[in-house]
């Protein structure tokens, strides 16, 4: 699953809807305060919402100090507590769908495609889509989360609303969405909706509070089991039936029919709203966001053991990545990996490799150090085999440690990573979150920061890699590099006229479906992004807003 769009509104500098689609790797160009960090911003905000239900966040769980909202005033556009903050995410499902929520066991209509249903959850939906809306309650004299909507394939599903702080209803639900009729349909010419359909649809025309007639997709009033339009992640959506969770086989003919259409509509909902929610927000907990300023390790750094999220904000998380993976047993792969980017010719070729070593903290006192003393006075003993072995034993049970350095190529001498030029230390945390398998989303601000031009070209073939290797990870740079966006555009170039004489060998084709650029300003009061869309001959076929890089033609000419 990924990531695939993020819809803002009323969101700090956006006022007016914005809709920006992700692709593999999508660049946000733009002056000094424009606006670019918005995007990542909204994200990380909607995670709070839908992880800790906070309305009024300031730091954000994972950027620590990197980032303060400061709370639902500052972030709504305008300071204009009359206005509604909407931030929705789009995810593209994998086959393996999204979680089963577990109920009371789905009543059967003897259809096959019911039976997989009940057991493996919607398996047609292509795409899920979370919304929040947050405003401001005059009462409480504070934030509320206001409404919560899930739309299938872009088609709205359903949608929850807070009455007051102890009630929240479904008050819209399409009974016979496309989506369900895809899933349940048993063939293509069936003339009434499916009965699991019907079902959902009797469930909600039983139990909705307003006298209006229901029809399918109309607006409607049914009760839902949470106190906030957040549901409670991992439980059934809808009150227990009859207010127990047992069904007694007496209630008769009528009253098993009313206990079938609630058992299709908890899982039903349980399953798209709950489940769903779930998977969007696992995917926004999968974000990794880099700040611009990387922290360098001091001579003596030794990694944390239970990293905290918010270190990658500052970079340190990749150095506890490295630390981690340097005191393995089983080998060294992060280093290695990380080591190759640096060095290799064919990739950022900087001059430096990535080395772990390890030491043994001896004693002066120890069994080691005595028997070594002992040799020393009596070279020709007879038992220095039984000796040295002692030594090596006692020296190997003494506390282990690793040191992170880099070796300068050239030279050969052995630096650590505070004794070199700041590139090289701001760039490794930059290329282990490349890699790093755990994230499906990496946000990067400056990735360029203090690298040659030379480098930053060639960093664009390390995100490349990264997000056309089959996987689903996807990356949003924020950035102000030529050198990087004429490297995106040059790959493309040579894919599509097929000209690869010097395209590198562990890269995939590359296409305009591959990158996605905005252009970021700030006008009329607000925020505004541009899409420029890129041909397959690595050229922008929207103009420039002010021109491409138009300082180096003032510069020039």
């Amino acid at each position: 699953m990924a990531i695939t769009r993020i819809t803002i509104e009323n969101f700090k500098g956006i006022a007016d809807r914005v809709e920006v689609d992700l692709k593999p790797i999508t660049v946000l160009f733009g002056a000094n305060s424009a606006g670019k960090s918005t995007l990542l911003q909204a994200m990380l905000y909607l995670r709070e919402l839908l992880e800790r239900r906070n309305a009024d966040a300031d730091r954000l769980q994972a950027s620590g100090s990197s980032i303060d909202l400061g709370g639902f005033y500052q972030l709504v556009h305008g300071h204009d507590l009359d206005r509604e903050v909407k931030i929705g995410v789009t995810v593209a499902v994998s086959s393996d769908g999204f979680p089963v929520i577990p109920v009371m066991e789905m009543y059967s209509f003897d259809s096959e495609r019911s039976r997989d249903f009940a057991d493996n959850g919607i398996t047609t939906a292509s795409t899920i889509e979370i919304e929040v809306t947050v405003g401001w309650s005059k009462l409480q004299q504070a934030p509320e989360i206001r409404s919560y909507a899930v739309s299938l394939d872009g088609i709205l599903f359903a949608k929850l609303e807070a009455e007051s702080a102890q009630q929240c209803f479904l008050v819209k639900c399409d009974s016979e969405h496309p989506t369900l009729n895809s899933e349940f349909s048993l063939s293509y010419d069936q003339d009434e909706p499916p009965a699991e359909c019907m079902a959902l649809f009797d469930y909600l025309n039983e139990k909705n509070t307003t006298r209006e007639e229901l029809v399918a997709g109309s607006e409607c009033k049914v009760p839902v089991y949470s106190r906030s339009v957040i549901p409670e992640w991992g439980k059934p959506i809808l009150p227990p039936f009859g207010g127990s969770v047992f069904w007694e086989p007496k209630l008769g003919e009528d009253g098993f029919e009313e206990y079938q259409n609630y058992a299709q509509a908890q899982f039903i909902l349980s399953h798209i709203l709950v489940g769903g929610g779930e998977a969007v927000l696992d995917e926004l907990r999968r974000i990794r966001y880099v700040g611009p300023l990387r922290s360098i390790p001091d001579r003596n750094f030794t990694g944390m053991r239970s990293p905290k999220e918010e270190r990658w904000s500052d970079g340190m998380a990749a150095w506890d990545s490295l630390y981690k993976s340097a005191m393995m047993s089983d080998g060294n792969a992060l280093v290695m990996e990380t080591s190759g980017w640096l060095n290799d010719s064919e990739k950022l070729n900087m001059g430096y490799n990535l080395e772990s070593r390890a030491f043994y903290e001896v004693e002066d006192e120890s069994y080691a150090m005595y028997l070594l003393h002992s040799l020393a006075a009596n070279p020709e003993d007879d038992d220095i085999a039984e000796r040295m072995n002692h030594i090596i034993k006692d020296i190997e049970d003494s506390p282990r440690t690793v040191r992170l350095n880099l070796r300068d190529l050239s030279s050969g001498t052995i630096v650590a990573p505070c004794d070199i030029g700041v590139g090289v230390s701001q760039v490794i945390p930059v290329v282990v979150a490349s890699i790093d398998l755990s994230a499906n989303t990496v946000a990067i601000e400056q990735p360029e920061l203090h690298l040659h031009p030379a480098v930053q070209a060639r960093l664009g073939d390390l995100f490349l890699e990264a997000a056309t290797d089959g996987g689903e990870k996807r990356f949003i740079l924020e950035t102000h590099s030529e050198h990087l966006m004429l490297r995106f555009l040059r790959r493309i170039r040579e894919c599509g006229e097929d000209d690869k004489e010097n395209f590198p060998s562990f890269l995939d084709d590359v296409s305009p479906e591959d990158v996605s650029v905005y252009y970021i300003q700030s006008s009329d009061h607000q925020t505004k992004m541009t899409p420029l869309r890129i041909s397959k001959d690595g050229d922008f076929l929207d103009r420039w807003p002010n021109g491409f890089f138009e300082e180096r033609g003032e510069e020039l000419f």
